[in-house]
């Protein structure tokens, strides 16, 4: 079994490259921008305003892990914030 350090430091990578990937693709951060102020004007309400501020909720996200309840369905707490 490896030690929890080893799945903390590949999480930290993991969110790392996330937001290297978004903040070094021109298009992908106009992209990403353009959907973000859409999905406002649209009447949209959503929990967060520019890319920074979901590069922030997908970092703590990433970092938890929804209570286990043997009543509810599982669920992924990104799909709410994507929706």
């Amino acid at each position: 079994m490896l030690p929890l350090r080893f799945y903390y430091y590949a999480n930290v990578r993991a969110r790392r490259h996330a937001r290297a990937l978004i903040e070094g693709d021109p298009v992908l951060r106009m992209d990403m921008t353009r959907a973000i102020i859409q999905a406002q004007e649209a009447g949209y309400v959503l929990g967060y305003a520019s890319i920074d501020e979901l590069m922030t909720i997908l970092d703590y996200l990433m970092t938890y892990a929804p209570p286990f309840s043997e009543s509810d369905l599982i669920h992924c707490p990104l799909n709410a914030v994507l929706d």
